[in-house]
């Protein structure tokens, strides 16, 4: 595969396990959307708050943490108002007038909340308290168990038939409390024989209202009008201030954002919780990988090789041992390389002192003879080289019988490398020993 087209598939391959990894690990923010009176899909609310606006009912979005909505002042210029319904004005007086033991009735409100996922129906103390004091808390999609009744049915309220896709019904009948506090007096306000799909439970001055549904009064049911009309009923009590939460599902008030910024250590570590950090390591992991490889070179300056220097000797004798093979010519090898060997060798045995005196008969007896005198080694390896020599040259009348094997010829010129390894260490150890006469020598 050539160099461009593996990269090419390289840079495919990481592209892909960049938007797999995306696609699993990235955070769905439909999820947290759902519920929502600014979504327009099938799971948002945002019909239903047209709705409202259409119908004049003073609906506000509420975009603050829920401990903060205690302290709403929202379109009141006081807070507070005397309560003088049964106080005749005869009955007070300066002193009464500035003392604060007069009976003061807060503005109650109205929250409701609508949760892509089921929680639980439990409120935590903060939601009961703020209960207690006298508010209303709307809660759609709680969590309770499934039951036999069918997926799709039509319930009948006041509003007409409200159409309910869950089988999760409150069963109050032998159910364990699951808080040690008391259980307030159930409400039942649409269900059927199988439980009550939107009930509500008294706490102290206020009081909660559950839904086993999220999707009551969703987008994908705007043609069911009975079913926005009943959630408007539930939401609007009178003399309430009505708020939808959209913190909830992620939305922020801009003074709240403002607030946030003049924090630093508040806006990194929030910026920390809000980013998927796990898949953009990973991804610039992957794309770190992609440099350094794609490149082909570490981290640092690139380092330029050297160009290999082309032997033109070298190249000239593997081209011609390739001929040679498909040529099946291993005699012609045997008997050139043979004779080129045989002349080297009789001048290192001072045999001949030139090339015009080499002899081409090469006398068998006298250059065993020779390199017995000259080495005093056994000449059996010499003497195996030779009759190789004479049986696969060209000259030998058996050459034409059959050609020389390649293990052979390998072994053949392995023993030529060890004759003449032979001659130089005993060339290099008649010269040492020279030098050392000649040093000892006054």
């Amino acid at each position: 595969m050539k160099r461009s087209n593996r990269l090419a598939w390289f840079g495919g391959i990481v592209i892909l396990a960049i938007v797999i990894l995306t696609l699993f690990s990235a955070p769905s923010a439909n999820k947290i959307r759902q519920g929502s009176t600014y979504s327009r899909s099938p799971d948002g609310y945002g019909a239903w708050y047209a709705y409202m606006q259409q119908q004049g009912i003073n609906i506000q979005r509420w975009q603050k943490p829920f401990a903060q909505l205690k302290q709403n002042k929202v379109n009141q210029p006081k807070q507070k108002s005397l309560k003088i319904e049964n106080l005749k004005s005869e009955d007070l007086n300066s002193e009464d007038l500035n003392s604060e033991s007069l009976t003061l009735k807060e503005i109650p409100t109205t929250l409701l909340q609508i949760y892509g996922a089921v929680v639980p129906s439990e409120p935590n103390d903060l939601e009961r308290k703020w209960v207690e004091a006298g508010n209303t808390l709307i809660v759609l999609g709680v969590r309770q168990p499934p039951t036999s009744a069918n997926f799709s049915t039509f319930q009948k309220s006041s509003q007409g038939e409200i159409k309910i896709e869950t089988t999760r019904r409150y069963q109050s009948e032998g159910r364990k409390p699951t808080s040690q506090k008391p259980k307030e007096k159930v409400q039942i306000s649409l269900g059927d024989r199988f439980g009550a799909i939107v009930w509500e439970q008294k706490f102290g001055k206020g009081k909660i209202i559950y839904s086993t549904t999220p999707y009551l009064a969703a987008n994908a049911y705007q043609d069911y009008q009975s079913n926005y009309q009943y959630l408007a009923e539930l939401v609007n009590q009178k003399g309430h201030k009505l708020f939808v939460d959209e913190y909830i599902h992620g939305y922020r008030d801009s003074k709240q954002n403002e607030t946030k910024k003049n924090s630093g250590a508040a806006q990194i570590w929030e910026y920390l919780a809000n980013t998927p950090v796990f898949p953009i390591s990973i991804q610039a992991g992957v794309l770190l990988l992609v440099l350094v490889f794609a490149q082909n070179r570490r981290l640092g300056k690139a380092i330029f090789l050297d160009k290999p220097v082309v032997d033109n000797s070298e190249a000239y004798i593997q081209a011609l041992a390739g001929v040679l093979q498909k040529a099946e010519s291993a005699n012609f090898v045997v008997e050139m390389v043979g004779k080129q060997e045989l002349i080297q060798l009789q001048k290192k045995l001072g045999l001949v002192t030139s090339r015009s005196d080499v002899n081409s008969q090469i006398d068998r007896e006298e250059l065993l003879k020779a390199w017995r005198n000259h080495t005093g080694t056994s000449d059996t390896q010499l003497s195996k080289i030779l009759q190789i020599y004479s049986q696969y040259s060209q000259s030998s009348q058996d050459s034409q019988k059959r050609s020389i094997k390649d293990k052979e010829l390998i072994d053949w010129l392995n023993n030529w490398e060890q004759i003449k390894q032979v001659l130089s260490e005993k060339g290099t150890g008649k010269r040492e020993q020279g030098k050392e006469k000649s040093f000892i020598t006054p």
